[in-house]
This record gives structure tokens, C-alpha cells and sequence, in this order.
């Protein structure tokens, strides 16, 4: 406190970001107090107002305020006076919260802006992409979206998960499988990427293998308790029958 206190007799740009950085490390501080009084400087002061309603959107996103998010969001993109390259980042952030509320149409938008503005981003089109496969919608456009975010990245496992995932949708399990296997010996502590390798190796009649991949998917440490629960029920039951026995 008494650093910041410092920093923020500097000068107005540094009292903002000094007044961030009590929100972002100081415990015990009132956080909608601070959120408020940082909003309400930049209503009076535009410089770099958009770079700060954005750190500021980020902060919140984090800590999962999605509709505070997309507002100070949709500020800071109102608060450019002109688009650049590096401007995809805005709508792919906004997007994700928009995602995030439940606001799949606006986020759709926001994903198909940010590859208007950038469209060779792994992270877009990863992301835009799985959204697909989860409403099994544009499978195809889907899956040459992550060949290409996967040529991209340089085959990064998580986008590699996608695409594979792509692929069993569309019922090529070999390919499938050849693909989520790379996947998983890349990311070796992602639960999701487990849950998808072992769905495929079920569906190709490796049922021994599969099920050792889900019981070693529910030891990761990181795994979240709804997929901790889905996997259980594929253990026990076998992929084929696990939804008739998810109640």
C-alpha cells in the first residue's frame, strides 16, 4: 500500500494504474468501490482511456463479472478513433464474455469481427471453431478452420484437441483418433483433451485403452468436478451407455 501510495502522487496516469493494482493485489479492499472510482476517471480522461477500460474489462472477466465485462468492453472498443491489426484481441476478449453470459449470437459477431480485423489468430479460430462442435453446428467450416489455426500455432495441443474432436464428430474416428492421440501426448495434464481420446478409442473398440485413459483423466488435479463425473459415469458405464445413466 505505501508503494502505491507512491506511484499514485506521480501524476493522474499513474494514480489510474495505481488504483488498479490495489484492486488487482489488495485483498481486503471494497472491489466495487474501486471498480466504480476507476470507470468514473476515465469518463473524464480520454488518454489511452480504451487501453484502460480494457485492462480494466480483463481484471473483471477473470473474475467472472461477464456482463461488467462486456460493458467496460464495448467502452473501450467505442473509445478507439480508428481500427488497427492488433485490435482483434478487443473482440475476441468481448467475445468470450458475451460467450460466457450466454450471449451466443453477440459472441459469434465479436468472434467473426476480431478474423475480419486479424484473420489468421489460432486462438479465434480455435475457439469460434470448438464453439461449433459444442452446438454441432458448421462442422465442416469448423474443421477447416482449426487445420488451418493448427498449421498456424505450429500444432499446439489444445488446438490439436479441437480439431480432432472436429473429426470424430464427422465420424472419421482413425483420423480422429491419429490426431487426439498427438494431442494427448502434448498436453499431458488437460482432463478435456483425456475425455475426448478416450470417447475415440471407445468408439474404435479399444475399450481396455480407453477406460485407462479416463481413470488417469479423473487423477488430474485440475480437472473440473462436472467432467470428473461425466468421465466416472463413462468408467463405470462405457461410453455407449453413460448418458442413459447421467441423472
Amino acid at each position: 500500500e505505501k508503494e502505491i501510495k507512491v506511484i499514485e502522487k506521480l501524476g493522474k496516469e499513474f494514480y489510474w494504474y495505481a488504483n488498479l493494482t490495489r484492486l488487482r493485489f489488495l485483498p481486503n479492499i471494497n472491489s466495487e468501490k474501486q471498480i466504480n472510482l476507476l470507470e468514473s476517471f476515465l469518463e473524464n480522461n480520454e488518454f489511452f482511456a480504451s487501453e484502460k477500460y480494457f485492462e480494466l474489462a480483463n481484471f473483471i472477466r477473470a473474475n467472472k463479472n461477464y456482463s461488467k465485462s462486456i460493458e467496460l468492453y464495448e467502452k473501450s472498443i467505442a473509445s478507439k478513433k480508428d481500427t488497427k491489426d492488433g485490435d482483434w484481441i478487443y473482440y475476441y476478449n468481448l467475445a468470450i464474455s458475451q460467450e460466457r453470459a450466454g450471449l451466443w449470437e453477440n459472441a459469434e459477431k465479436s468472434f467473426l469481427q476480431a478474423l475480419k480485423i486479424s484473420p489468421k489468430q489460432p486462438e479465434v479460430l480455435n475457439y469460434l471453431a470448438y464453439s461449433w462442435l459444442e452446438k454441432k453446428i458448421n462442422l465442416d467450416k469448423a474443421k477447416e478452420m482449426l487445420v488451418e489455426a493448427v498449421n498456424i500455432s505450429k500444432g499446439r495441443g489444445y488446438i490439436l484437441d479441437s480439431l480432432g474432436w472436429a473429426y470424430f464428430l464427422l465420424k472419421d474416428y482413425d483420423k480422429a483418433e491419429e490426431i487426439l492421440q498427438t494431442a494427448y501426448e502434448k498436453e499431458p495434464s488437460e482432463a478435456v483433451i483425456y475425455d475426448h481420446y478416450g470417447d475415440v478409442l471407445w468408439t474404435n473398440g479399444k475399450k481396455i485403452q480407453a477406460r485407462y485413459v479416463w481413470q488417469n483423466a479423473i487423477k488430474l488435479k485440475n480437472i473440473e468436478q462436472d467432467l470428473k463425473e461425466s468421465i466416472n459415469k463413462k468408467i463405470i458405464f462405457g461410453l455407449d451407455d453413460a448418458d442413459k445413466n447421467n441423472s
